[in-house]
């Protein structure tokens, strides 16, 4: 019954997100005139093949007349967001450090035994968030070698 439960509950909340996202999924908000020439406004409508290639050649059109956006720029705009994210891994690694080596030094031998299980998986995931940046920064350089 339990697990009827939360079957229904987890499929409701899926149809809610699904629902939510909806109009901004399939609809296309355009502006104009409707058949008596009134403004009507912003409506949510499904274009023409014709009309939506159109678009997508004007909107490529503008993308190759405008200005390039440049490397240091991106940097500039992407580096507080890595540095936050890369703030949050840190204390969420710390945190759970901290929980595991409270509940080492409280447990008893059995319970020891299954904190170092997931004390070796902690570290497996301190490497990969840490490594993850190194490789990331290695990549980086290499390739601005090539480019140069």
């Amino acid at each position: 019954m339990k697990k009827i439960l939360k079957t229904i509950t987890i499929l409701l909340i899926v149809n809610i997100i699904i629902n939510l996202y909806m109009p901004y999924s399939f609809g296309v908000q355009s502006e104009g005139t409707d058949a008596s020439g009134a403004s009507s406004g912003s409506s949510s409508q499904m274009g023409s093949y014709s009309d939506i290639n159109e678009k997508a050649k004007d909107f490529i059109k503008k993308g190759s007349e405008g200005e390039t956006i440049s490397q240091q720029k991106v940097e500039q705009d992407l580096m507080p967001l890595a540095r936050i994210l890369m703030g949050i891994a840190v204390l969420v690694l710390l945190s759970v450090g901290a929980i595991l080596g409270v509940k080492y030094m409280i447990s008893g031998a059995d319970e020891r035994a299954k904190i170092k299980e997931k004390l070796i998986w902690y570290i497996i995931s301190a490497v990969l968030i840490f490594g993850a940046v190194a490789i990331f920064n290695i990549v980086i350089n290499i390739l601005n070698n090539v480019s140069d």
